[in-house]
């Protein structure tokens, strides 16, 4: 419905309906689940009402990274773990 905006101390859409987030966060290996297991969760949090999910580590430089490292730069993404 449009993007998100600030209406004082509430969230709305584009015409004016209040828009609540609930989210959880994954960290980690749990930022690169297999394909199945990804819309399997994604069926899950969205039955019980999560709707923002946070991936904190999804950029790392310690273990499993969205970032394709292997030609000595940041501007690649990894396709294997993207997927």
């Amino acid at each position: 419905h449009g993007y998100v905006q600030a209406d004082g101390e509430r969230l709305v859409d584009e015409a004016g309906n209040r828009i609540r987030l609930w989210g959880v966060n994954l960290t980690g290996p749990a930022c690169f689940p297999s394909h199945a297991q990804a819309e399997e969760l994604a069926a899950i949090l969205s039955r019980i009402g999560i709707n923002c999910v946070c991936f904190h580590g999804l950029d790392s430089n310690w273990g499993a990274s969205s970032i394709d490292r292997s030609q000595g730069s940041t501007t690649e993404l990894d396709q294997a773990n993207m997927e």
